[in-house]
């Protein structure tokens, strides 16, 4: 029998292989994070008719190469072609594309599995891929600051957002920082306290219960004994006019307000609110005034404290001290506490709830103690006044309303009150050849002993939220293919068809 017809057959055999895997490439065009694949050819075992020889300088012969005959063609390969597929913008933020290498961690009864398709589902309570669990990193609160919340990253477990995220407790304000500048051109002359000139801002914060309320602070500019305000006054002394150099002096509140704190309730609604009395300072030291001391040279901020005496006219200056120079650097403080309460029994008390028989127990120390940070503060002349209340902590309640997705993976809940919490991250499997892992269908992978396994131990990844990851599949390159493969199968059906012949022609000879 001629060793061609079996030849052809095998060409006809591994042409069809590679029929199949273009097949597969063009249907899963429209699969999303596809991977396609090539496959490649190999020769068969030849077999050999002669063997080589080398040069024979006593004949004169030259060496003559070995002579073989081929057996045919074998499949060489299946490889995996893990290039990044293009991005498909959806503009649905649970979709993701992972830019470069890994692979979401998702789990069931079955096991762990892999998969490049970004289409994450949120049923309020857990995150999958394909009704699969995704894995990834919980959020816990940061021990060292009470209120925020860190990653816990390790082992990957079940993503979810269990009971205790779907609402966010009320936080009373513990901190509130100031920044922008103070400039005396822009402070109004205060009438009943001559030779002064205020700035006031607004200021907000929370109780334990969520009530929001509101306040004013006062900043006072007491200009120096040789400013020029001083001389206008018509010889009147102006207010600490012993210092040296301008400071600023500031009250949460003015001593003498008899004006409650402006309560407003989660819901909208406002109310009077409660009478309360604030104190500067802490300990015996407390007042009602602070003061504020800037370098001569940047007015930024130096040094503040509580207000220890009386601040009014006849030179008294309440223990500001009349120059830097006069406080020591290690008492030279950026921060302050100030102290809230009632004048009733020394506990913020909400109002009563509309229909609640009497007003809600309020716990001890409640909004009782915010403690300021001026750092930021200054009082150059060269910048208008635009000193604020950047940032105060605390919140109202509030409920989970959607979840949202970062570039780093990092999962945001944003809530009814319109704040917003860190609930977990999405990390990445990554391994040492990923070509080498093995398809299990629906779009998830499995590690291979020449991929390198997946030690249970996420990485960090480059996501892009809102789009999805597409077929890699080429079809230009897969219909070239297509051709190439039709014809090689059609030149390996000849091959047949001719050694048929051949034999016909054979068998024939008895004629």
């Amino acid at each position: 029998m001629m060793r061609s017809l079996f030849s052809g057959v095998s060409g006809l055999r591994v042409h069809q292989n590679r029929m199949d895997v273009i097949g597969n490439n063009i249907a899963n065009v429209n699969t999303v994070g596809f991977k396609a694949s090539r496959m490649t050819f190999a020769d068969a075992i030849s077999q050999r008719i002669s063997g080589a020889s080398a040069d024979n300088p006593e004949t004169g012969r030259a060496g003559r190469n070995p002579m073989q005959i081929g057996l045919g063609v074998n499949m060489g390969g299946i490889d995996n072609i893990m290039t990044q597929g293009a991005a498909q913008r959806t503009d649905r933020p649970l979709d993701l594309t992972i830019q470069g290498e890994g692979f979401f961690i998702v789990s069931d009864q079955g096991g762990t599995f892999f998969t490049r398709a970004g289409n994450v589902d949120w049923n309020g309570h857990r995150f999958s891929i394909g009704g699969m669990q995704l894995m990834g990193w919980q959020a816990i609160e940061d021990p060292r600051r009470p209120g925020s919340f860190i990653i816990e990253q390790g082992s990957v477990r079940p993503l979810e957002t269990p009971a205790s995220v779907h609402f966010m407790n009320p936080r009373p304000t513990t901190m509130v920082e100031a920044t922008g500048n103070l400039r005396p051109a822009d402070a109004q002359h205060d009438e009943d306290w001559p030779g002064t000139y205020i700035i006031t801002r607004p200021v907000e914060f929370y109780d334990t219960v969520g009530n929001r309320y509101t306040k004013n602070v006062t900043f006072r500019w007491h200009p120096p004994l040789n400013h020029p305000s001083v001389a206008a006054l018509d010889n009147e002394p102006a207010i600490a006019s012993n210092n040296t150099q301008s400071v600023w002096t500031f009250t949460f509140g003015e001593p003498d307000d008899e004006s409650p704190l402006v309560t407003i309730f989660p819901n909208g609604r406002r109310d009077a609110g409660v009478q309360v009395e604030i104190a500067v300072g802490e300990g015996d030291d407390a007042t009602s005034a602070g003061f504020l001391l800037f370098t001569p040279i940047n007015a930024t901020l130096a040094h503040m404290g509580s207000v220890t005496g009386v601040i009014g006219a006849g030179g008294g200056n309440g223990g500001i001290p009349a120059n830097l120079n006069d406080v020591a650097v290690a008492d030279r403080v950026r921060q302050i506490n100030i102290e809230i309460s009632t004048t009733e029994d020394g506990v913020l008390l909400p109002p009563a709830f509309p229909g609640s028989p009497s007003p809600p127990s309020a716990i001890e120390g409640n909004v009782a103690n915010i403690r300021w940070d001026f750092q930021a503060i200054r009082a150059q002349e060269g910048e208008r006044a635009n000193a604020r209340m950047s940032f105060m902590d605390g919140n109202p309640p509030g409920t989970l309303r959607d979840v949202s997705f970062g570039p780093d993976g990092v999962i945001t809940g944003r809530y009814s009150n319109g704040h917003t919490r860190i609930l977990g991250q999405i990390p990445l499997a990554k391994f040492r050849n990923p070509a080498g892992m093995e398809r299990v269908g629906n779009n998830l992978w499995v590690p291979t002993s020449n991929s390198g396994w997946f030690d249970g131990v996420g990485d960090h990844g480059d996501l892009m939220p809102g789009t999805l990851e597409m077929s890699n599949v080429d079809l230009s390159s897969e219909f070239t293919e297509m051709i190439i493969t039709q014809r090689g199968f059609q030149a390996n059906s000849r091959i047949i068809t001719t050694s048929d012949e051949m034999l016909m022609e054979l068998v024939n000879l008895r004629r």
